[in-house]
């Protein structure tokens, strides 16, 4: 998944044409490769997937959107944009590290509607509205840590 994702963000970078279309190819094949041997490596991503522990399925929700948001840039589908606005606002009340990752999401999200043409607010308000529901499960959350004795105990009582 990893190399899928590398080399759907060199075709997102690169504008291909007909006569840059195999050197498109083969830079995202190589950044593909060299980055999947690269994480291969990475001491941290081993010690998470190796272990029970809660970064492993957080970098699968990060990899799932990252995925999402590339076949968004490539291809501005309504529908693909809708999916990946509704997860991100659902995943951030899980993975908190997603509202860093906002700015550059957001900035994505224009860019993708951009050079597709479609940046105006029949297709922005959508993607809004859809990031709003999605984060409308931080109200449970709220609720459920408010009742708790986490809670309590850090209110000094």
């Amino acid at each position: 998944m990893f190399f899928r994702i590398l080399a759907d963000a060199v075709w997102a970078v690169i504008p291909v044409t007909d006569l840059n279309v195999r050197a498109a190819n083969r830079a995202s094949l190589l950044a593909g490769v060299v980055g999947s041997v690269a994480l291969m490596g990475a001491i941290p991503f081993w010690y998470a997937a190796n272990r029970f522990h809660p970064a492993t399925f957080d970098l699968l929700l990060l990899f799932i959107l990252t995925k999402l948001l590339m076949t968004f840039i490539r291809r501005a589908s309504v529908w693909v944009g809708l999916v990946f606005a509704f997860l991100y606002g659902a995943i951030a009340v899980e993975f908190a590290t997603l509202v860093v990752f906002g700015p550059l999401v957001l900035m994505g999200l224009f860019y993708a509607l951009w050079i597709n043409g479609d940046l105006r607010w029949g297709r922005v308000l959508p993607l809004a509205g859809c990031l709003l529901v999605g984060m409308l499960f931080y109200g449970p959350a709220a609720w459920h840590l408010q009742g708790s004795q986490t809670f309590q105990l850090s209110q000094g009582g």
